[in-house]
């Protein structure tokens, strides 16, 4: 539950001359009001944990990988089936491993051994 310090209500007035007033009236510090209002928790990463992106050597996910980092992401490991082709992603790659340990993988998840690969790479390092 959460106090308001002070409550303001706005009422509007109608005049003879069809105009709009409108009137503002400050509650006195004496008198106590309440309002309840619903709070939207904010997601928090472990960082501890492990965080794989796959395809997060695209734009959205070096967005979400930027998203976790901000939310206290520490380990993140980021596969695409390409790799890396642009110098803006070795920027982004470089520039966030300064905050995170950051890996990034050029694999194909639908491969069986490839995600055995990258999992044991993870138990591993991460």
């Amino acid at each position: 539950m959460v106090r308001a310090s002070k409550t303001f209500f706005i009422a509007s007035l109608n005049t003879t001359y069809r105009r709009s007033i409108d009137v503002l009236q400050i509650r006195d510090e004496n008198e106590s009001a309440t309002l309840s209002l619903s709070a939207i928790p904010r997601t928090m990463c472990h960082p501890h944990k492990s965080h794989v992106i796959v395809g997060g050597l695209g734009g959205f996910g070096l967005e979400l990988a930027q998203w976790l980092v901000e939310r206290g992401a520490m380990h993140l490991v980021l596969t695409s089936r390409v790799g890396v082709r642009t110098g803006t992603v070795v920027f982004v790659i470089t520039f966030g491993s300064s905050y995170c340990l950051l890996f990034a993988f050029s694999c194909c998840v639908l491969l069986k051994c490839n995600v055995t690969e990258l999992e044991n790479f993870i138990n591993k390092f991460c």
